[in-house]
């Protein structure tokens, strides 16, 4: 079972508070100040400090920097200090993608190219200081999956060296582009532009927090700290029960009643193509009595604007239903296996260490049938008793 790394987002997010938190859950401060000078950086102090929030233990970091070290810097420039550098490879290319993320948004808002972009906040050496610190934790912990919940981004305004802007920030949108968020008026800027980028990198955006086995919590404080309100980004070092994976996808449907459905063989076929993880057709009657086909489609959130460009290319329908589902799936892999009429793939499912179905590929099982001449149900049957003898165990199951 592989470690899964839960963001609590109700609190908020910056770059230093994602490191005081991952430091708090566990990461040695040893790995950090190891690595942070291979950055070959100069100027500054990187200062880990316990402290005691609201009756509650954690952790901040801060980075004292000098004076004259508060210089803007283009991406170009930091792309390539981060690439000179010898910090570990996992947590370079890590680092190079956040900071890619972050010129892409920036070049958005400013309307330049990302090469071009001068960060000001984010350049500074305490932001790159940040970042690359985050980045040799990610690295250190080597998650199997981070996930993130819901994002909270306050409303209203917070001064910048280009002035007053609006919250949440022009490039914390654009970050966070096609993500479900909550928008509340804190008063604060509840998400750095930093903090976005990290988790518009490594991070799943979960809905429903699926079930997991807590190992380790950590809470890394902010600067920012308002009456009423817990100034602490939450971590959980996690990982899920037995070999159970969760997942968030999109769900669309569509209801027909004016189409050949003729059709409806060819548009599974398109949508399957297109990236659908799953299709089904349901009949259902509408209003007025009328019969008509209620197409599902279930797919990745990133696939929605493929299939909805399909959907209305192929279809009579004028309109759509979208909506965010969670599912649960068990461990697979696959492997061949030898039966007397030739070899077969099989699929295996598991939980832990055992196993709960076995079932062979279909197109095998048919293609097998059709050369052999044997019935279908009997070429399924020998192809799980040829897995189970594999297995040393009794197949009548």
């Amino acid at each position: 079972m592989g470690r899964v790394l839960l963001i609590d987002l109700q609190n908020g997010i910056s770059g230093d508070m994602f490191v005081a938190a991952l430091i708090n859950m566990g990461v040695p401060k040893d790995v950090i100040e190891c690595e942070l000078p291979l950055l070959k950086l100069r100027g500054y102090k990187f200062v880990i400090k316990e402290e005691n929030v609201s009756g509650v233990g954690g952790c901040s970091v801060h980075v004292e920097v000098k004076k004259s070290e508060k210089v803007h810097r283009k991406f170009s420039d930091i792309k390539k200090l981060i690439l000179d550098s010898q910090i570990s490879d996992g947590a370079k290319r890590i680092a190079v993608d956040i900071f890619s993320r972050l010129a892409a948004a920036e070049a958005a808002v400013h309307l330049v190219r990302p090469e071009e972009v001068v960060f000001h906040e984010i350049g500074a050496v305490d932001s790159i200081v940040d970042i690359v610190a985050a980045s040799v934790c990610i690295n250190y912990l080597n998650c199997e999956e981070i996930i993130a919940t819901v994002p909270v981004l306050s409303t209203g305004s917070v001064k910048s060296r280009h002035g007053v802007i609006p919250l949440p920030a022009p490039a914390v949108i654009e970050l966070l582009r096609g993500t479900t968020v909550k928008f509340e008026n804190r008063g604060y800027e509840t998400v750095t532009p930093t903090g976005a980028a990290i988790l518009a990198s490594v991070a799943r955006f979960v809905s429903d927090i699926p079930p997991l086995m807590i190992k380790a919590r950590g809470y890394g404080f902010g600067s920012v700290r308002k009456k009423g309100s817990f100034p602490a980004l939450v971590v959980y070092d996690t990982e899920y029960f037995s070999e159970v994976r969760s997942f968030t996808d999109i769900k669309i449907e569509a209801t027909i009643d004016d189409m050949n459905p003729q059709i409806y063989t060819y548009l599974t076929e398109r949508l399957f193509e297109t990236g659908a993880s799953d299709v089904f057709i349901t009949p259902v009657i509408m209003k007025k009595g009328r019969p008509a086909q209620n197409i599902t489609v279930i797919a990745e959130p990133g696939r929605m604007n493929d299939i909805l460009g399909l959907l209305f290319l192929e279809t009579t329908t004028i309109g759509v239903r979208y909506s965010t589902v969670n599912r649960v799936k068990l461990s697979r892999e696959e492997m061949n296996v030898k039966t007397e009429f030739g070899m077969i793939r099989v699929k295996i499912a598991k939980a832990g260490s055992e196993i709960l179905n076995v079932h062979p590929e279909y197109e095998d099982v048919v293609r097998v049938a059709r050369e052999n001449g044997v019935p279908l149900k009997e070429v399924f049957r020998r192809a799980v008793m040829a897995y189970w003898t594999s297995e040393g165990k009794s197949w009548e199951r």
